[in-house]
């Protein structure tokens, strides 16, 4: 489905995600991973944490680890949540 949608996870739950983030580097990571090539899809993380804030882009198929420590806990809670697209 395209467009923007947002969730809403428990406190216990975002704190588990937060801190995994924070320990896998979300606010030392480089803020964006190009791939030399057209048409493919274009990914962001942003991350927003009392008065921190970051968005990384990825773009492209290849993902390098950091990204992948990053985004796989956020990918493992998206079954579990409500969905609802942002207007």
């Amino acid at each position: 489905m395209i467009g923007r949608y947002q969730a809403t996870v428990d406190s216990a739950e975002f704190a588990l995600l937060a801190g995994t983030l924070v320990t896998n580097g979300v606010f030392t990571v480089d803020t964006a991973y190009d791939e030399p090539v057209t048409d493919m899809p274009t990914t962001f993380v942003c991350v927003q944490l009392t008065r921190s804030e970051r968005c990384i882009r990825r773009y492209g198929g290849i993902t390098p680890s950091p990204i992948l420590r990053l985004e796989n806990p956020i990918e493992s809670m998206i079954p579990r949540l409500q969905w609802r697209l942002r207007k």
